[in-house]
């Protein structure tokens, strides 16, 4: 039997074998060092591999960066066909070089040398002009005139020709652009015209009316507001032309569009007459 003092050397002795035996029985933990790392990625990749097209399919083709430019509008164009009488008076104007300077006709013809009528024929249009020279401001003492079939499609066909040969057309010794002074007016302005007349009762002009001359050909070649004494002059080269009025607020529509034709350097008036209402 052991004496105290031996048992107080020994157990320290067991107590480390039995340590020992503790630690070497229990695995040891992976050192970090140890630990698998992952495969590390290579230091050059390549490129991805678009997937194939599904079969009998055509491959899809990627919509373009950039819109496409939008198409410009188109200029606006004359009209194909005659669409009214004084469009075709004005091609009838502009197809003979005696007829320069050539208006509408007035009411009593009196004074005036040369004018036009123009009427609907339904299929077609006819058109008149006539030609009178000496002493004209009494009514001329000789006149030719001419009778034209204008077609929807622009065709002119001469019907009837007569009077007094040879023509004397009106003078055109000028040069460049000619005049024209375009008047707007209203009317009637009372409900009963007066005889005599009263000056009161005269058509009134009508100012800021948006005004439109088209060449015979239909391409339109001045455009402009009347002034407050309701004119607007234009410069236009020799040929014919027929001008029209714009709707004007607190009048009864468009006024009846004229036709009239001018030569090189010569002054020509037309005159637009809107519907007051007053009755």
């Amino acid at each position: 039997m052991a004496t105290p003092s031996l048992t107080r050397l020994l157990l320290p002795l067991l107590l480390v074998a039995s340590i020992a035996a503790c630690v070497a029985e229990t695995p040891a933990s992976p050192s970090p060092a140890m630990t698998d790392a992952p495969t590390a990625s290579p230091t050059t990749t390549e490129s991805p591999t678009a997937s194939p097209a599904p079969t009998g399919s055509p491959p899809v083709t990627p919509p373009p960066t950039t819109s496409p430019s939008p198409s410009p509008s188109p200029s606006p164009s004359p009209p194909d066909g005659v669409t009214s009488l004084a469009q075709a008076a004005a091609l009838v104007l502009d197809s003979n070089p005696m007829f320069l300077g050539i208006g509408p006709a007035r009411g009593d013809l009196i004074g005036q040398c040369c004018w036009y009528i123009a009427s609907d024929n339904l299929d077609h249009y006819r058109v008149d002009v006539a030609v009178g020279w000496g002493d004209c401001p009494s009514g001329c003492i000789n006149e030719h005139r001419w009778a034209y079939r204008v077609d929807h499609d622009r065709t002119i066909t001469l019907l009837d020709e007569f009077g007094d040969s040879p023509v004397e057309a009106p003078p055109q010794t000028g040069s460049g652009p000619g005049t024209v002074t375009i008047q707007a007016v209203a009317g009637p302005v009372c409900p009963i015209e007066p005889f005599p007349p009263d000056p009161a009762c005269n058509p009134r002009p009508v100012a800021g009316a948006e005004v439109v001359v088209y060449a015979a050909g239909g391409v339109e070649a001045a455009r402009g507001l009347t002034n407050d004494e309701g004119l607007l002059v234009v410069a236009l080269e020799a040929g014919g032309y027929w001008v029209e009025g714009l709707d004007v607020e607190g009048l009864m529509g468009a006024p009846e569009a004229v036709a009239f034709s001018v030569g090189a350097g010569g002054r020509m008036a037309a005159q637009l007459t809107y519907d007051t209402g007053i009755r």
